[in-house]
């Protein structure tokens, strides 16, 4: 991979190549194009070995997963081949969320739930996700593991009071 040489000016401040802020700035525009076509998931930018980008696309879209995982431990409780495949295709057109993994599993969600794949392990804690936004209450009937299951705000906090089957 092409770096370009670092170099400090005369106040301590990083320089590329010993040149003013416009060369920072396409250099910081060069850089995002590559993040963007990483997230993509493109195999192909000049100057670039493309099997490296392919792997390090994919390191990236595993290492986003597993970060949407920690923050809804529904989607690792549901974790199957399928789900990593979803996610992969999801992932090529929707960026990283900046608000991070829990906005970003959310959206998943979202997106899986439109396609009527969410799976039911998750749907609480999507329903949770969706109270936390909109601060409208659920009812959830027939839930995985439950007969009935209200979820609310309370104060700051999303409850959620769940029946279970008897």
């Amino acid at each position: 991979m092409l770096s370009p040489k670092v170099m400090r000016d005369s106040h301590g401040q990083v320089a590329f190549n010993g040149t003013n802020g416009s060369s920072r700035q396409r250099l910081a525009r060069e850089q995002a194009t590559v993040v963007r076509a990483l997230h993509e998931g493109k195999t192909i930018l000049p100057g670039f070995d493309p099997d490296q980008l392919r792997v390090t696309a994919e390191a990236l879209t595993a290492k986003r997963l597993r970060s949407i995982t920690k923050a809804w431990p529904a989607f690792a409780a549901a974790m199957s081949p399928q789900i990593a495949a979803q996610f992969r295709q999801y992932a090529m057109t929707h960026p990283p969320q900046a608000a991070g993994p829990d906005e970003d599993g959310g959206h998943f969600a979202v997106w899986l739930s439109q396609r009527h794949s969410l799976p039911m392990r998750v749907r609480l804690e999507f329903e949770r996700w969706k109270v936390s936004k909109d601060g409208l209450p659920r009812v959830l009937l027939g839930l995985d593991g439950c007969w009935l299951a209200v979820i609310f705000r309370w104060g700051g906090d999303v409850r959620a009071f769940r029946l279970p089957r008897w």
